[in-house]
């Protein structure tokens, strides 16, 4: 999906505009919660790693006051554009030493850094899929040689607002790349929305 879609309800004529990402604008800063609901992840970026490369998350608790992180080898698979499949081999939670199955403590609202290293060889420049515990990222860049940036602490995100209703006297609505999706639905890449006079 590209661009800006534009559904069209012609019963009443009321106009929704989801905005949505092409493709994969980037992995980096990308989060989502964990499979509890109590923290979230963030995706902090790949880079090439004295093994190979090493890709880096962020976790930070945010329901509970204190609880614990654990990240295990088994969790992670990649695909690379080849073909190819593998696992991570080593991870590190909270700065711990490089193991399969790390676990640290952790407190509401501090970040803690997991790094993945994966099998993957010093020239690698990008990972075609990276499957982690409640999320894919497609087309990770691969930087050479510069670690991801630092955690920073990121306030949430607040929801669009969702496109006004239009009402159809007071407006001239011009469609284009329409296609009908079904039961009076139509999908449209793109709309012009004038007021009349």
């Amino acid at each position: 999906m590209k661009g800006n879609r534009l559904r069209t309800l012609w019963s009443g004529l009321t106009i929704t505009l989801l905005s949505t990402l092409s493709g994969f604008a980037g992995a980096q800063g990308q989060t989502w919660p964990d499979d509890k609901g109590n923290g979230n992840f963030t995706f902090l970026g790949c880079y090439v790693g004295p093994d190979g490369v090493q890709c880096d998350l962020s976790y930070t608790l945010t329901k509970l006051e204190q609880g614990n992180v654990e990240y295990n080898c088994d969790w992670v698979q990649l695909f690379t554009s080849d073909g190819k499949t593998a696992k991570a081999y080593r991870v590190a939670v909270a700065g711990s030493g490089f193991y399969c199955n790390p676990r640290a403590d952790v407190i509401k609202d501090v970040p803690v850094t997991i790094s993945i290293r994966l099998p993957l060889p010093a020239g690698t420049s990008s990972i075609r899929a990276l499957v982690l515990p409640g999320k894919r990222l497609d087309n990770v860049p691969v930087s050479s040689g510069n670690a991801p940036a630092p955690i920073v602490q990121r306030p949430a995100t607040p929801a669009p607002a969702p496109a006004p209703a239009v009402n159809a006297d007071q407006y001239n609505i011009q469609l284009s790349g329409c296609k009908a999706t079904g039961n009076g639905a139509y999908t449209c890449t793109g709309a012009v929305v004038t007021p009349r006079r």
